[in-house]
């Protein structure tokens, strides 16, 4: 089976029931998923997803942080590629940590540590904790096997190429809780085959992409209020928006040209730098210069600089100090 194939038969086992990634979108606490993008994809109802840069990144970096995760803590890990099912919930781990003193995580598809390891790769930091979608991830693989009691997720920062790991406990109040709930939104959405209240614009966009031309619907109460409460919201942001630029432009004033506005205590509230300089040259110009000048001798070292622009850099407006009512 070629490497298409294999993915296409591990995309159509993963329908069959909610994974660990699948778990935070029915919850209702996904930054990426919703009930509604679940639903459709578990109904065969979604378009093909293709691997966005983003997630082949995760992928190819994903053996690179397990191999960190055992040079930082010494301990070996080992994959483990059966995908679990226990009813409508299933689970496939990154890793799995073998026990001090073993050299096997698992035999015959049986676990045989009590820790499990999860691969992260990131943007942004995470303030000292594991996002919440993520310890829902690792709570319900922790759910799908007894013996599992903790959790190392291990992240690469990317942009500050920083290296983390977090541990999480196993919770079995919260997974029976996440369990109940997922198992009660299968039966009535996925098996009644029933489609889940839309949460966003998006969602909305998936389920009627298209108008029907000249259609209209006679608003009612609820809808009515929601219409003036949308309209409401939208004056006052447009409101807090103008205000906030008005303080800004006073606050700018009093900083002049100085970077950094202090409190009393010393430590900055304000800063206001700006950028490096960034040059940009024209390429295209350029060749098109060398190409009419049918230029084939050597080209004096400054010569790019004179296809080359310097911007100066913007100054970035950024608050420091916490905002307080």
């Amino acid at each position: 089976m070629n490497a298409t194939a294999e993915r296409e038969a591990w995309l159509q086992e993963r329908r069959s029931g909610i994974g660990g990634s699948d778990a935070a979108a029915v919850l209702g606490i996904s930054p990426w998923a919703t009930p509604v993008t679940v639903w459709l994809d578990k109904t065969g109802r979604a378009a093909p997803k293709e691997e966005t840069e983003a997630m082949r990144i995760g992928t190819e970096l994903e053996d690179f942080v397990a191999r960190r995760y055992s040079v930082e803590t010494g301990r070996t890990v080992r994959r483990y590629n059966k995908m679990i099912h226990r009813g409508c919930l299933l689970g496939n781990f990154d890793r799995l940590v073998v026990p001090e003193g073993e050299k096997v995580a698992s035999h015959l598809d049986e676990v045989r540590t009590d820790t499990l390891l999860e691969c992260k790769t990131a943007s942004r930091e995470w303030d000292g904790m594991v996002p919440l979608h993520y310890q829902t991830q690792v709570q319900h693989y922790m759910g799908l096997v007894e013996r599992l009691q903790h959790a190392d997720v291990a992240v690469m920062f990317l942009g500050r190429k920083h290296f983390e790991i977090h541990r999480v406990e196993r919770d079995d109040e919260v997974i029976g809780v996440m369990q109940k709930r997922i198992g009660e939104w299968w039966e009535e959405f996925v098996v009644g085959d029933k489609m889940p209240p839309p949460t966003n614009e998006a969602d909305c966009k998936l389920l009627w992409a298209r108008s029907n031309p000249g259609k209209s619907v006679t608003v009612n109460d609820e809808v009515a209020e929601l219409v003036r409460r949308y309209a409401s919201a939208k004056r006052s942001e447009q409101a807090a928006k103008a205000d906030a630029a008005e303080i800004m432009g006073r606050i700018c004033a009093y900083l002049g040209d100085a970077e950094v506005l202090a409190g009393a205590d010393g430590r900055p509230l304000v800063t206001w730098k700006s950028s490096k300089d960034t040059a940009k040259t024209d390429w295209e110009g350029l060749c098109r210069w060398l190409w009419a000048s049918n230029h084939t001798s050597g080209l004096p070292v400054d010569f790019v600089e004179k296809f080359t622009k310097t911007a100066p850099g913007a100054r970035r407006f950024l608050v420091k100090a916490p905002s307080e009512d």
